[in-house]
């Protein structure tokens, strides 16, 4: 009988011994599996940045705003150029005139809206909000190179005349003649950055 249990006290004993091995041996495997999850997960990271090498900012993001333009979701936005191109154009309706930011549609389509919107967020810009990033771009948008004459076929496209001259006034703006009774006369000023004229 001494002998029985001294068998069945061994056998427990070894029984204990094998199973805490296996345990460890299973939390080793959970281990290594995690290991392995997060080692898949960063090269998946990886794989997907660089399949969004050459892709635009406006493909990667998504975005919807409340009437403000402000952003109402991640803060992530979907195609920053065309946002920024319908809030100055149809998205000001609840402002005065006065306060209303003024582009020729002309100019806003030629302006390279994503690296202003990168120089923006670089700056410390609120990347949630439309109408900020709007202002800053009236601001802040380099005077195109052919200005004066996406600018003259703006105005004889809208009022079938003619510019004869322009005379720097201050800052981008300029006046703009066009001739009436074989005279220059200031017909109305413009903006050389938004290409935004008035009279």
């Amino acid at each position: 009988m001494k002998k029985s249990l001294i068998c069945l006290l061994f056998s427990t004993l070894l029984l204990t011994a094998c199973s805490s091995n296996k345990s460890q041996d299973a939390n080793n495997v959970v281990d290594n599996n995690s290991s392995g999850v997060t080692e898949q997960s960063s090269n998946s990271n990886l794989e997907e940045k660089d399949s969004n090498k050459g892709v635009s900012t406006e493909d990667l993001y998504d975005v919807s705003k409340d009437s403000e333009g402000s952003v109402n979701d991640t803060g992530t936005l979907k195609n920053i150029s065309e946002e920024v191109k319908n809030y100055i154009l149809n998205g000001q309706g609840n402002k005065p005139e006065a306060e209303k930011l003024k582009w020729s549609e002309t100019f806003l389509n030629e302006v390279d809206i994503d690296r202003l919107y990168n120089q923006y967020l670089s700056s410390g810009g609120n990347g949630e909000n439309i109408e900020q990033f709007a202002s800053y771009m009236t601001l802040n948008a380099p005077i195109l190179s052919n200005w004066e004459d996406l600018f003259k076929k703006d105005l004889y496209d809208t009022y079938s005349e003619e510019v004869v001259k322009l005379e720097e006034l201050k800052g981008d703006l300029y006046q703009a003649y066009i001739e009436k009774d074989g005279k220059e006369v200031p017909y109305v000023v413009v903006s050389s950055r938004t290409g935004y004229f008035h009279g």
